[in-house]
């Protein structure tokens, strides 16, 4: 136990669901999707690595639902329908 973050590795509650520990990891874009925005083995095999870790909760990073409005060439669409 860290005697300035006694806390840091308890579980925690957010509304029903039990986090293993107080640590987050924050969204950022890692570049590791395809150029059309679509999921790669590449950010799959990151995000994997991170939920095997000691990392408690991970926000995903940036993502969009409508290409006209999207801010990043390679960010992941969140559609049926891919890009």
């Amino acid at each position: 136990m860290n005697k300035y973050f006694p806390t840091l590795f308890s579980p925690c509650k957010i509304g029903n669901v039990t986090i293993k520990n107080r640590i987050c990891k924050a969204p950022q874009t890692t570049g590791l999707s395809h150029m059309d925005g679509t999921v790669s083995s590449r950010l799959v095999r990151c995000y994997e690595d991170l939920a095997r870790g000691e990392v408690g909760m991970v926000i995903v990073e940036y993502a969009f639902v409508d290409r006209k409005y999207s801010k990043s060439a390679s960010a992941a669409p969140i559609t049926s329908r891919g890009a």
